[in-house]
């Protein structure tokens, strides 16, 4: 139930909460219910929800589980302010890619990846690379469900050849993947317990030549490296 919400739904009326979590009515009210009593969600109408305030001590305890460390938001800026685009952080959860951080560019451009929102491991740099990282077994088990579906079976196909050099690399490329005129760069990070995300750098292609795009894909190669350092540390 707490899923349905996001930035495009700030508050949302029971029924929808319902049709959301794939709940029946009365379940929702009931979740709801203990939900209220938990502080976690108030009423804003009659029949209307949003969260609160309280949820906020979640989305700190998750940027510290998930290495949003002080040094993070540092590396982000820096990207941002080096390349004049948008910079952002992504991890793997399950079987998605989550983008956890994210500093826009001044000159804005709408991504699908924004903090907190699932998005599938087989488009965009940043996902792909997560995917190439899979162990094996977890791998093969992500590319047989893609190829089972016949809209993705040429992607499935061209992943299948990038995997391996994705994984030698460390880092990947993308160009309207994930959103139509978006190019993006990503690079591997790593701490001691191994893969811990990837660093990216998203932007529109009419505005980045080729020069522009070497010399962003250099910035978030040596920007992941400096945070595996200091992760590792």
């Amino acid at each position: 139930m707490l899923l349905q919400f996001g930035p495009e739904l700030a508050t949302a009326r029971v029924d929808r909460l319902a049709r959301g979590a794939g709940v029946p009515l009365s379940s929702a009210y009931r979740y709801l219910t203990l939900l209220r009593e938990a502080g976690l969600v108030a009423e804003a109408g009659q029949g209307v929800y949003q969260l609160t305030p309280r949820v906020l001590a979640l989305a700190h305890a998750a940027r510290i589980a998930n290495g949003i460390t002080a040094q993070l938001p540092v590396v982000l800026q820096g990207l941002r302010e080096q390349t004049g685009e948008s910079a952002l952080y992504v991890r793997r959860v399950a079987d998605m890619a989550v983008c956890v951080d994210l500093v826009e560019s001044s000159q804005p451009v709408r991504l699908s990846f924004t903090p907190g929102h699932p998005m599938p491991l087989h488009a965009g740099a940043g996902a792909k690379l997560l995917l190439a990282h899979l162990k094996d077994d977890d791998q093969a088990r992500y590319l047989r469900a893609l190829r089972a579906q016949s809209a993705l079976r040429d992607r499935c196909a061209r992943l299948e050849r990038e995997i391996p050099v994705m994984r030698d690399r460390g880092w990947a490329t993308s160009e309207a993947e994930v959103d139509d005129g978006v190019w993006a760069a990503a690079a591997i990070v790593r701490d001691t317990a191994g893969v811990a995300g990837v660093l990216s750098v998203a932007g529109p292609a009419y505005r980045l030549d080729d020069a522009k795009r070497e010399a962003i894909l250099a910035r978030v190669r040596d920007a992941a490296t400096r945070l595996s350092r200091e992760l590792a540390a």
